[in-house]
């Protein structure tokens, strides 16, 4: 059984009508795309692991005279057998796209949804029945997203199949990210489905099925629900628009150093810009103040201009309620870029 995306189609068709852009590109389509993933790492994560030993002796005691006497039963040993089970889930169903836009990556998270440390396989497919257009791929094609944020970095590291397979532990996950060219001459409207599949390189198999020996130390392996290989889609969608988001952090500790500490200051900048070739209405930018931290009052910024934090006449407010800032840019041109800054300060 194939793991996809589930909710993404509803997600993207909620985000098209409101046009909120979130902390990080896609957030509430991320949220929703991957929410079965993450309930299935976190099961997976509170799973047995394989080569477990299960084994209880029963009790009985009675009394002869004034003498208790106890005796236990044998005591039946079990090893749990290694689950093999994977899943994957794309950041962002829908993806807004130019024509000839080149090296544009599309974020996916893939987990390991079994109970013992796997090695996972992975492959991009851009080619996909149905397509309008075939995106390609842009060589290396795959990269390992070392810091999850979904967006290419220096850290980033190239996949190398063979070479630097990802080896996750239960229910742990890695943000992998697919770099395409768009073709020159698409219409507003076309869509190009890529797709991302991961297979566990141990075994993989119909669901159920059993490696006699096959597991950790020795224990029996058995394909689980997805069989050991799965795969999640995303869709490029030619739009006369897109909205790019890049956000950095600068740390500020009570030194003037920059060791994030507790008490010390981070301050961030998101990078807004409308790219394409129309622009865009009712455009919001929307920040979730981090766990562990706390908004600093009076610091949040709309191109260098303070903003107050009331929900007053201004551009800005730091809702409290909500916990989150917020920043309505309205109607804005195609080229237009700003910037949103603002600090909290860690616990």
């Amino acid at each position: 059984m194939k793991q996809t995306g589930v909710c993404g189609n509803e997600a993207a068709r909620k985000a098209s009508s409101t046009r909120r852009i979130g902390a990080g590109v896609g957030a509430a389509l991320a949220l929703c795309a991957l929410g079965s993933v993450a309930a299935a790492a976190s099961t997976a994560a509170s799973s047995t692991p394989a080569g477990t030993v299960i084994q209880a002796s029963a009790e009985v005691t009675y009394v002869i005279g004034t003498q208790t006497v106890s005796v236990l039963s044998n005591a039946p040993s079990l090893t749990v057998n290694q689950l093999i089970d994977v899943a994957v889930g794309a950041l962002m169903a829908s993806v807004p796209v130019q024509p000839a836009e080149s090296s544009r990556s599309v974020a996916f998270r893939v987990v390991n949804t079994g109970n013992a440390a796997e090695t996972l396989h992975l492959q991009l497919a851009t080619a996909v029945a149905g397509n309008v257009f075939d995106a390609l791929p842009h060589p290396p094609a795959l990269y390992l997203d070392a810091d999850a944020s979904g967006t290419l970095s220096g850290a980033d590291q190239a996949y190398a199949p063979g070479g630097n397979d990802p080896v996750l532990a239960p229910g742990a996950s890695v943000v992998v990210l697919a770099l395409v060219d768009v073709p020159a001459g698409l219409a507003d409207g076309a869509r190009g489905r890529l797709e991302l599949s991961a297979r566990v390189g141990q075994a993989s198999g119909a669901p159920g099925t059993v490696f006699p020996g096959a597991g950790s130390g020795g224990v029996d392996a058995i394909a689980g629900l997805s069989g050991g290989s799965a795969l999640a889609g995303a869709d490029l969608l030619i739009s006369g628009v897109d909205v790019a988001l890049l956000k950095s952090a600068t740390v500020v500790n009570l030194a003037g150093g920059s060791v994030p500490q507790s008490g010390s200051r981070i301050d961030y900048d998101i990078a807004v810009q409308v790219r394409g070739r129309a622009g865009v209405h009712s455009l919001v930018v929307v920040d979730p103040i981090p766990a562990s931290t706390h908004y600093l009052p009076a610091s949040l910024q709309l191109d260098g201009i303070v903003l107050s934090d009331a929900a007053d006449g201004d551009a800005g407010a730091f809702l409290s309620a909500s916990t989150q800032i917020q920043v309505s840019l309205g109607e804005q041109p195609a080229g237009a870029t700003h910037h949103v800054r603002f600090s909290v300060l860690i616990n």
